[in-house]
């Protein structure tokens, strides 16, 4: 298009269904609720990690299962290893951080 800047005709084109997003976390204090309002921006899948977590955390996350793909460690993996994990297990190109 004439007119157009360069930054414009370059620009990704997505949809919410072309991303993956990964959410890791240590501990539940907002973990249901975050989980949920990501679920409602229709994103292909949820990955929640759950980075050796207490049993609070492990019980806030049992309802996001039937949203969620939701994966615990035995150990603490800290947030490098937890967001390669969750890269490994996308099928996307896209792929979004939630920490």
């Amino acid at each position: 298009m004439e007119g157009e800047s360069y930054r414009n005709k370059n620009r990704i084109k997505f949809k919410p269904s072309d991303v993956t997003v990964i959410v890791s976390t240590h501990s539940s204090d907002v973990l249901e609720r975050c989980v949920r309002s990501v679920y409602k921006q229709h994103p292909k899948k949820i990955i929640v990690i759950l980075d050796d977590p207490d049993e609070k955390t492990e019980k806030s996350a049992e309802p996001l299962k039937k949203i969620a793909s939701v994966i615990k460690t035995h150990k603490s993996m800290f947030i490098s290893k937890t967001r390669n994990l969750g890269i490994r297990l996308s099928k996307t190109k896209l792929i979004a951080f939630l920490d």
